[in-house]
């Protein structure tokens, strides 16, 4: 493993997990106190818009949990791409919601967690993915903008991720196991599982993370889906004022 790396940014980092975990465990310390994972905190801080205290702060509760160094690298360049939308991955979401407008949908695409460490059940047994994303789209008729978004329809989307370091996954065995896993977890609803190496991740965690974002995107309901679903609560809504003119604001919210 070497020796552990100690910097100013990481004993802050560390000190905001314990925070946001109620105490350090022997994973956290294994996962932070690693050269290369500290080296990409402080490649984030420095690229990060937000203040170096702020940016450690948010990049404790956004990779909270991670247990090893490729986990939080990845987890650490995911927050700047993916909640910050920096490096490419805000002009991928804007062209994603443009696919909606031209459907006659205005919509607000956001990643809305991305979850360390997850249980997946599958069948008889409980997988830990290393992550599970979530992204979700809300939509409205163009024409009503996203002023009355509480009344679009909200769909979500997960996929997950998961980072094959050389401990316990060299080996065709070790990897026939990850392909049945994978298998398991598809089958069991949780999304497509995207697999990354450990030098995939240390060599460019920026790349791996927007192909994961792509492929996060990719999940999300297709326009023409989605405009039949809001086609669908409009007529309610029409159906509802027709009704019940007086109660029809009320009644319409709790349209799913």
């Amino acid at each position: 493993m070497g020796p552990k790396y100690s910097s100013p940014a990481i004993n802050l980092l560390l000190d905001e997990v314990a925070a946001v975990r109620g105490g350090l465990s022997a994973t956290d310390e294994i996962a932070w106190r690693n050269e290369k994972a500290a080296c990409e905190v402080e490649r984030v801080i420095i690229e990060s818009p937000l203040p170096p205290r702020k940016t450690i702060r948010e990049i404790a509760s956004w990779c909270a949990g991670v247990e090893s160094p490729i986990e939080a690298v990845f987890a650490t360049r995911s927050w700047l791409v993916l909640s910050m939308k920096l490096g490419g991955f805000a002009e991928r979401v804007e062209k994603k919601e443009a696919e909606y407008l031209a459907h006659g949908l205005q919509a607000y695409v956001n990643v809305e967690r991305i979850a360390p460490q997850r249980p997946c059940p599958c069948d008889t047994t409980c997988f830990y993915v290393d992550f599970f994303l979530e992204v979700s789209v809300c939509a409205v008729p163009a024409e009503d903008g996203l002023r009355d978004h509480a009344t679009g329809i909200f769909r979500t989307s997960g996929l997950i991720v998961e980072c094959d370091g050389r401990d316990g996954h060299d080996g065709w065995e070790q990897r026939e196991r990850d392909e049945m896993r994978t298998c398991l977890l598809v089958a069991g609803g949780y999304g497509p599982v995207v697999r990354f190496s450990g030098a995939q991740i240390n060599g460019d965690p920026r790349g791996c993370v927007l192909i994961a974002a792509d492929a996060l995107l990719a999940q999300l309901p297709d326009p023409k889906a989605m405009l039949a679903l809001v086609g669908e609560r409009e007529e309610q809504r029409r159906r509802l004022v027709i009704d019940n003119p007086v109660g029809a604001r009320s009644r319409e919210l709790a349209i799913v």
